[in-house]
Parts: structure tokens; C-alpha cells; sequence
């Protein structure tokens, strides 16, 4: 969980590295790797804290419940996911 967190916090910080990644593990150029880091940025894509976004989860379950005909998962909560406690205890531990 601390290597998520510094992730995160590496991803805003380092947009020189961001580029370097993409376009080796993608092949794009170094054009377009950047206007994606400012997209993800500027949206925040990739949370800055590192939470898990519960409107976003619970828009992925309505998705798949819809999509895969599943009439109970529609009753499911995102928030019954979601326990930030090991994240938070990691960033305590940083």
C-alpha cells in the first residue's frame, strides 16, 4: 500500500518520467504521452490520495450488473467495497 501511495505521488511529480514509461511500454510519441499526462492530471484519473473513488466503483457495478443481467448486483454498494483503513494505516506509516 506505501508503494501505492508513493505511485501516486510520483505520477503528479514526475511528468518527464510518465512520458519516458509510455513511450517505451506503449510506442507512442513523446507528443502524445504528455497530453495524456495532462489529461490524467487535470481529471485527476489516477486519485491524487490514492482513495478509491466510491461514485466511480458503484457506476462500474451498475455497468456490470446491466450488462452481464444480474438483477442483484444493482442492489450492491460501492462503499460495501471499500475499506480505506489499510491505506490509511499505510500512509500513517510513511
Amino acid at each position: 500500500m506505501r508503494a501505492f501511495i508513493r505511485a501516486h505521488e510520483w505520477f503528479y511529480a514526475n511528468k518527464d518520467g510518465c512520458r519516458t514509461i509510455a513511450m517505451l511500454e506503449t510506442g507512442i510519441t513523446a507528443e502524445y504521452a504528455d497530453r495524456a499526462w495532462d489529461e490524467y492530471t487535470a481529471a485527476e484519473i489516477f486519485p491524487r490520495d490514492a482513495q478509491a473513488n466510491p461514485e466511480s466503483i458503484q457506476t462500474l457495478i451498475d455497468i456490470s450488473a446491466l450488462l452481464r443481467a444480474i438483477p442483484k448486483r444493482a442492489d450492491t454498494q460501492a462503499k460495501s467495497y471499500i475499506n480505506h483503513s489499510y491505506l490509511d494505516e499505510a500512509r500513517r506509516s510513511l
